[in-house]
């Protein structure tokens, strides 16, 4: 049976992508997007950590500081770094299994073949943690999807732009709702 998600006790929360700036603006670091629109800023590196951070609320806003597929080790760092076990950990990252806009908010979840959630499973040793899957699919003309490698680089296109607006605040009340 899947817990019931405590927006008190989900303490980290972790976005995926890339850091460079070219990747800003992208299908793939649509999480980091997320905390743009969120307002979240004044991110903190500390030394020698692959991470940085910020105070979202009762929450820590948490960037990994390496490539995606990389995410684990930065995100471990962050549990062990603010003394928190994987259960306080809320996961956002790209989904191109959904539509633009769409999102899933899930516990203890395999990887479905997205390399940075398989690294912070790897890293931490379980799937116990929570994740935010914001959707980023794309469709050739005919309905056939393009696989994520296609368009995960590419720049949001303005009409998914909107889309992603509308769930950012979607995600942001249910990861506050009882945490103000």
């Amino acid at each position: 049976m899947e817990p019931v998600f405590n927006p008190e006790s989900a303490s980290i929360i972790a976005a995926l992508g890339n850091p460079e700036s070219e990747y800003a603006g992208t299908y793939h670091n649509v999480a980091r997007e997320a905390f743009e629109a969120w307002g979240i800023g004044g991110f903190k590196t500390p030394k020698g950590k692959r991470f940085s951070y910020a105070p979202w609320g009762v929450h820590t806003a948490i960037r990994p500081e390496t490539y995606m597929n990389e995410s684990g080790g930065a995100v471990a760092q962050a549990l062990g770094y603010f003394k928190q076990s994987p259960a306080a950990l809320v996961v956002l990252h790209d989904d191109a299994d959904l539509e633009p806009g769409a999102w899933k908010f899930e516990f203890g979840r395999g990887d479905a073949g997205h390399n940075g959630v398989k690294s912070i499973i790897a890293a931490l040793g379980t799937k116990d943690f929570w994740r935010v899957r914001i959707g980023t699919s794309q469709t050739r003309p005919g309905g056939i999807r393009k696989s994520a490698g296609d368009f995960a680089l590419a720049p949001i296109r303005r009409e998914d732009a909107e889309k992603f607006k509308t769930a950012f605040a979607e995600i942001a009340e249910a990861l506050k709702s009882t945490a103000a």
